[in-house]
């Protein structure tokens, strides 16, 4: 079985009962609309997952192929984002697909939303996160959160191809991200496409297969496309 799970239980990993006893938050609801929100929760005839539980971060957009992938091959798979009706459309399609519908830039409700989901469908295997730098506190926080109670968490931060700019500043993310307990860290980042003496950006297709052949094929650095030279990325 290729699936980026398995080599979790081949390195033994053991989940500890504080995980899978953590109890659900109350959730809040906001009234005042006239216009029903859209239904999100897990339907109670959903079919039971194979594998273990997994998250995806930013997973209705570019990474929606990614969901929908890790649910079709039995995975719970929680997917954060901020629009409600994506999140049911893709629940519908899938039952395995259970909606997290938060603003990850709201450190307290995404932490409440994290612990809510692992609460109900079991720690977390695997994390692939899609973040944008308008919330820098939050591919952290996710780990942190994700990795408590287990002794193995498989953490796959997809980045934008600024961070290969040759100007920019050495970098600490990597060893923040490995001094979490249990975090073990991958990095794939989003390059561009280079056709003779033009280039391009990859498409949405071309991003969800990179990440999904990342995900089957661990590595602790991964570029989807290429980001050199980097005189020749698309402006």
């Amino acid at each position: 079985m290729r699936d980026e799970v398995a080599g979790a239980y081949a390195c033994g990993m053991r989940i500890s009962r504080r995980a899978s006893t953590l109890g659900l938050l109350a959730a809040a609801c906001a009234g005042g609309s006239s216009k029903p929100e859209p239904e999100v929760t897990a339907r109670n005839d959903a079919p039971k997952p194979t594998r273990p539980h997994v998250l995806v971060v930013g997973g209705t957009g570019m990474l929606r192929r990614v969901s929908m992938k890790l649910a079709a091959r039995g995975h719970a798979t929680s997917v954060i984002a901020r629009t409600k009706t994506d999140l049911a459309d893709m629940a519908a399609a899938n039952p395995m697909i259970k909606p997290v519908p938060v603003d990850y830039g709201d450190g307290p409700a995404l932490e409440a939303a994290l612990r809510t989901t692992i609460a109900a469908h079991g720690p977390l295997a695997l994390v692939v996160a899609w973040i944008h730098d308008s919330a820098p506190e939050a591919p952290l926080a996710i780990a942190r959160i994700a990795a408590e109670g287990v002794e193995w968490l498989r953490y796959v931060h997809v980045l934008s191809s600024t961070v290969d700019d040759p100007s920019a500043p050495p970098s600490d993310r990597r060893q923040a991200f490995e001094a979490v307990d249990g975090v073990r860290y991958e990095e794939i980042v989003l390059g561009f496409v280079v056709g003779g003496e033009t280039s391009r950006w990859l498409t949405d297709t071309e991003i969800s297969e990179g990440v999904l052949r990342a995900i089957d094929r661990p590595k602790p650095r991964t570029v989807v496309g290429t980001t050199s030279p980097w005189s020749a990325r698309p402006k």
